[in-house]
């Protein structure tokens, strides 16, 4: 590429990672829980209300639930090179470092096995964690190994007690739709999130592309899913301090009509999803469109508001396959004492109605309350909801005076500070799942405009507004992305120009 004199720009994906035992990291959090370094690296509810999961890792992948796979043998006991496993649906599990207490007595004739719990060696470094384990198994004679095996698989109670000993949870993974202690990525299970906000995740994360960055093999980065992060201006401040301002940065982020990027991140811009709705709206015929609407409406009356349509399908995304997050923040909520007094069912339905009707994919609040412009939006969200559910406008009242007549008490506001960045790593994706991925196949007046950054409910732009938007580009983020198709454009070709 240098011969040709081309650059390289480098998707990063800082957000999540795969939920799967390839994963080093996750795997060893999995086998030496709190001993692991990696312990809090994974955005997970260790102290979860739920009493299954408390002190565990919800693990979602099971084809039925865990009583009727333990009696079908889709869980069983393995060896291997690395240890002891639970072997499910293809993937070996670390036996947790309690589940060795619990193996049958014969393994008391195993000597090495006492060696794993020793101080000197249960908190090494991965790598050599991964060492030492290859060179303690290779040493357990493999048929004592299997006779603990063969006697733990031919009894259900005793593979029970063995599951009962892991930091991790086998799960039914329809249960994740309404239970679930890791933050994961959209409604995807097998992406398990990362505390990005953490100064030891970010560097850990980051050190081999900054070396190809010191190294001239990468030239730029590409952002994916900046919405994620707990706190996105923040994150570009280190990421910016790191690779230093000659570094080209754009981030993935989807802006609703007339929404800018925030003044304070330190970007070249997005990645172009604003543009590619720009040239999308000024080259579609208003008259067309105004056909085509009268006829759509006539045809399909019941999908013809597309408003209320994104409400409904938002509203189902939530209730039907996000309802485990949505108890995570109430849960949350109330671990922070900052909802007390307030009946915790209303307070659950009042934060769904919230959530539903945030027009934008989230905000960035630094501070607690949030800035005017940010209160603005807030207050013509909680109106929206008190419309539409009048049982709910005394507790929405008291959500929206948590900004509104902030009180005079520190702990307080920076919890609700605390809360309020969790809630808007969530709207994203519900807002994504809800538009993108469901109404977007459903409302179909022009779906040509049925695109990731665009919208079939945003009124067209004329030639003149074309270019006062790109001239207000040029002006703010001069050497942004322009694009006329990515990765997630669904019915346009697949180039992408710069």
């Amino acid at each position: 590429m240098k011969a040709k004199g081309m650059t390289w720009l480098q998707d990063i994906v800082p957000n999540h990672m795969a939920f799967h035992m390839q994963n080093q990291r996750l795997a060893d959090v999995l086998e030496r829980g709190p001993h692991s370094p990696y312990y809090n690296f994974f955005d997970i509810d260790w102290q979860s209300a739920e009493p299954l999961l408390n002190g565990k890792l919800m693990v979602p992948f099971l084809g039925k639930p865990l009583v009727e796979s333990i009696d079908g043998g889709d869980i069983k006991l393995v060896f291997t090179q690395k240890g002891f496993a639970m072997q499910c649906n293809g993937q070996d599990y670390p036996l947790s470092m309690p589940g060795y207490e619990a193996l049958p007595d014969i393994a008391a004739d195993i000597p090495q096995l006492r060696t794993l719990k020793q101080e000197d060696v249960i908190g090494l470094p991965l790598q050599d964690w991964i060492a030492f384990k290859e060179r303690l198994f290779a040493e357990v004679s493999a048929d004592a190994a299997q006779r603990i095996v063969a006697q733990v698989n031919n009894n259900k109670s005793l593979l029970q007690d063995i599951l009962k000993q892991q930091y991790y949870q086998f799960h039914y993974w329809r249960d994740a739709d309404t239970m679930i202690n890791y933050r994961r990525f959209f409604t995807v299970n097998e992406l398990i999130t990362l505390r990005m906000e953490d100064q030891f995740v970010f560097d850990e994360y980051h050190s081999f592309l900054h070396r190809l960055y010191r190294e001239n093999l990468i030239h730029g980065l590409r952002i994916d899913h900046i919405d994620g992060l707990k706190d996105p201006g923040k994150y570009i401040d280190r990421l910016r301090q790191l690779f230093g301002n000659n570094c080209y940065i754009i981030a993935e982020k989807i802006l609703e009509h007339d929404e800018q990027l925030p003044d304070r991140w330190a970007l070249q811009g997005s990645t172009g999803y604003e543009f590619l709705s720009l040239v999308n709206q000024v080259l579609t015929d208003n008259g067309g469109v105004e056909k085509l609407a009268r006829y759509y409406r006539a045809q399909f009356p019941e999908l013809a508001d597309y408003g209320q349509l994104v409400y409904l399908k938002k509203k189902m995304m939530l209730e039907t396959y996000m309802g485990g997050e949505l108890e995570r923040l109430t849960q949350y909520a109330y671990q922070l004492k900052i909802a007390e007094g307030i009946d915790k069912k209303k307070f659950k339905s009042a934060l769904g109605m919230f959530m539903l009707h945030l027009p934008v994919y989230r905000l960035y609040p630094q501070e607690w309350p949030p800035s005017p412009e940010d209160i603005a939006i807030l207050n013509d969200t909680m109106e929206k909801a008190k419309v539409k559910e009048r049982t709910l406008e005394n507790v929405l009242d008291v959500i929206q005076s948590w900004w509104e007549k902030p009180v005079n008490n520190k702990k307080y506001n920076d919890n609700l500070l605390i809360w309020f960045k969790r809630v808007m790593q969530i709207t994203g994706p519900l807002t994504a799942k809800g538009v993108e991925d469901t109404t977007f196949y459903v409302y179909n007046l022009l779906i040509s405009h049925n695109e990731v950054g665009d919208s079939p409910g945003s009124s067209l732009y004329t030639p003149e507004e074309f270019h006062k938007h790109l001239s207000a580009r040029q002006y703010l983020y001069p050497q942004a992305l322009s694009a006329t198709a990515t990765h997630d454009t669904k019915r346009g070709k697949t180039a992408v120009c710069a």
